[in-house]
């Protein structure tokens, strides 16, 4: 016999199972036993004591059945005659028989408890089978020792176990091989009860350290606050999710999760399980796309990613810009809508081979939402995103390129034209100086026909080549400087021996790579231009020796005017002193006179006018006073021109002002003037203050009668 063990994913054995309640716990069995102890008394009743019993009751000695209680006979479904005429064995399954007569003997020979009970099989009249608790003990019965058997029927209880274990098996697979980590921990304590293999992988501890561990410990310092908030208030019966959550493992690696959480009750305490998805990747990814997404609306090209059906899932800015739509607007449009020479079955074809090889760009016709097209090219590539197919298209508006590419032919038609019809002689030449191609035109310079040209070297064209091999390496190293050597001139030969003078223009040619190729020659006969430039010459010289002799009476003419402008100055510094002595004298008899003026003015006004004034006081008869006033008169009109030569000078003066001024000028107060003057000393104060103001000195602390003195 063999005790229950009760892990998950134990396999049932067939043989007899000690209920976890009964192995090792005495008192279990007793109780369970208490059932039998009406039955083991001496001068028991059958059949009375026995159906008052709930448990099953099963009496037998040796193989024969000799008592069963209603319990039993519902357990194994017989009736009371065909259980009593059957061995106890026929009603235990098959596979646990042996153990059951195993078992009646170990009871006989004393060799278990009677008080342990076992986890049987029984099997029912309609050949159900029935799991019972069973225990036996031995009794005697009518003078004879017997074995009574207590059985209670838990098959329901055993399919709910059963049920109980494979759910708790399948939620032990699930939650070890769960793609997400699970933590489970305690609300109240924030202590974590156990986790998942994914959990200790990635935060890097093993389960026996994490069960000593908290929700503090595997969160950032900072974070704690709001993580224990969300913690302990997460409402029951409902899952939360929690995004970019910051977890930190055990070697102070930081990463992203997001947490979903829910929860549980365990032994009667509520938990707290929750599933965590490392979104670190994904986060790294979004970053990416921010990044390609950032540069992408940066670019100059026009980006799409598109689909099997040729429909656009992204556009960049310059996609929108050269087409003409808004983004909403050209993600709802596909391929066919924008490319004019569009074929489903081309497209298709170019969506399977991307995804195999590399595929060159190719031309297409676009058309922009105001209808208007131009030529681009396209370049593809494929692309997986979650497994799916994709393709990733990168258009150039080559517009610009093919109207180049078009002026191109058309200046290299025009340069073909010109070369066979310049009158210059045009050679190409390789990097060796053999020539390669020359135009008509040569053939009337040098002579040789184009097919004779063809081949030789451009020093057999030039007369002693080997004085003429250094000057061309110098030519070679100044056109590889400066691109082209213009007006370099060399003297060639032609096919029949005479010599001529030739002007060359070299220009190298390059490839790709920047390496030379050959160069371009342009030849042209200068002999008729060199006659030029002797005659020229001739007649420069014999003007230069004309020139030498008018130069030479030029220059004694010359002497001569600098001899007579020499005395000329000389006259004229006499005659500027002269001038400026005059000047002086004149000035000085100028301010005599002015001063003999001042005077008169002054000593009429001083000694003469203040005493007329005071005549003209005195009680005079109208003859008397007549006669004054004709004097008066007179004095003023001769006074008159010193008084307009005075008024002059102070043009912005009346002339009242005027005497006033000359008065203080002259040394006289304000109460001298008033007198002279017959004014009261308010009105002179007066005539004072317009002095002032009129001369500009009302705002500074100026004396009049010195700023009157420095006028003349």
């Amino acid at each position: 016999m063999h005790k229950k063990d009760n892990r998950p994913g134990e396999q049932k054995k067939n043989s007899l199972e000690m209920p976890e309640s009964d192995a090792g716990s005495e008192k279990s069995g007793i109780t369970e036993n208490l059932h039998l102890n009406p039955l083991k008394q001496k001068g028991f009743v059958a059949g009375s004591t026995s159906d008052f019993i709930v448990s099953g009751v099963f009496i037998f000695q040796g193989e024969k059945m000799i008592h069963v209680n209603d319990a039993a006979l519902s357990i194994c479904g017989y009736s009371r005659e065909e259980a009593l005429s059957m061995s106890f064995l026929d009603f235990i399954h098959p596979e646990m028989r042996e153990a059951i007569k195993e078992l009646g003997l170990k009871l006989q020979n004393k060799e278990v408890s009677e008080l342990a009970r076992y986890e049987v099989k029984f099997i029912t009249k309609q050949g159900k089978t029935k799991w019972v608790n069973y225990g036996s003990g031995i009794i005697e019965y009518e003078g004879k020792p017997a074995i009574i058997g207590s059985a209670i029927d838990i098959t329901g209880h055993k399919q709910i176990g059963d049920a109980l274990r494979e759910s708790e098996q399948r939620f032990r697979i699930i939650f070890d091989n769960a793609s997400d980590g699970i933590l489970i921990a305690d609300i109240r304590t924030k202590k974590f009860l156990t986790g998942n293999k994914k959990i200790c992988q990635m935060l890097g501890y093993s389960l026996e350290e994490l069960e000593k561990m908290g929700v503090q410990d595997i969160h950032l310092k900072e974070d704690l606050p709001i993580i224990i908030k969300r913690f302990e208030q997460h409402p029951w019966n409902e899952t939360e999710l929690a995004k970019d959550i910051r977890v930190k493992s055990k070697n102070g690696n930081i990463f992203y999760v997001n947490i979903s959480a829910s929860q549980i009750i365990l032994d009667k305490k509520p938990y707290l399980i929750g599933m965590f998805r490392d979104i670190t990747a994904r986060k790294q990814v979004e970053e990416e796309l921010k990044k390609f997404k950032f540069i992408s609306d940066h670019a100059s090209e026009a980006y799409f990613l598109v689909d099997d059906q040729a429909r656009f899932l992204y556009v960049n800015k310059a996609a929108c810009e050269e087409l003409g739509y808004k983004e909403h607007e050209l993600l709802n449009l596909g391929v066919p809508e924008v490319d004019m020479l569009y074929d489903k079955v081309k497209y298709q074809k170019l969506f399977d081979l991307i995804h195999k090889e590399k595929v060159p760009p190719f031309e297409t016709t676009n058309r922009r939402k105001d209808g208007s097209t131009f030529l681009s090219e396209i370049s593809s590539t494929g692309l997986k995103i979650d497994g799916k197919p994709y393709m990733f298209a990168v258009l150039r508006n080559i517009t610009a390129r093919k109207q180049a590419e078009d002026e191109l032919i058309s200046s290299k038609e025009s340069l073909e034209k010109l070369f066979e019809t310049s009158a210059d002689g045009i050679i190409s030449a390789d990097s060796m100086g053999y020539i390669k191609k020359a135009n008509s035109s040569m053939t009337d310079i040098t002579g040789y026909s184009v097919e004779e040209l063809v081949g030789k070297h451009i020093l057999e064209l030039v007369h002693n080549p080997g004085q003429n091999s250094g000057r061309m390496d110098t030519v070679r190293s100044l056109v590889r400087k400066h691109g082209v050597v213009y007006q370099y001139e060399s003297l060639w030969r032609r096919k029949d021996g005479s010599t001529y003078p030739v002007e060359n223009q070299f220009a190298y040619l390059l490839e790709n790579d920047g390496n030379e190729s050959g160069g371009i020659i342009v030849v042209r006969d200068i002999t008729n231009r060199k006659k030029r430039e002797e005659s020229v010459r001739q007649i420069q010289e014999e003007l230069e020796k004309r020139v030498i002799e008018r130069t030479s009476e030029l220059a004694k003419m010359n002497k001569q005017l600098l001899e007579r402008e020499k005395q000329l100055e000389l006259k004229t510094s006499n005659l500027k002193e002269l001038n400026t002595a005059l000047r002086v004298l004149l000035n000085r008899r100028g301010e005599d006179l002015e001063g003999i003026e001042e005077k008169i003015l002054l000593n009429v006004n001083e000694l003469v006018k203040p005493y007329i004034e005071k005549i003209k006081k005195l009680n005079l008869d109208s003859r008397q006073l007549g006669f004054l006033n004709i004097l008066e008169s007179n004095l003023n009109d001769i006074l008159s021109p010193f008084l307009q030569k005075l008024s002059a000078k102070f043009l912005n003066l009346t002339p009242a002002e005027i005497k006033v001024a000359n008065l203080i000028k002259r040394g006289k107060r304000t109460k001298e003037i008033a007198e002279l003057m017959s004014l009261s000393k308010r009105t002179i104060d007066f005539y004072r203050d317009n002095i002032r103001k009129k001369l500009g000195l009302n705002k500074g602390k100026t004396n009049l009668r010195t700023y009157l003195q420095t006028v003349k």
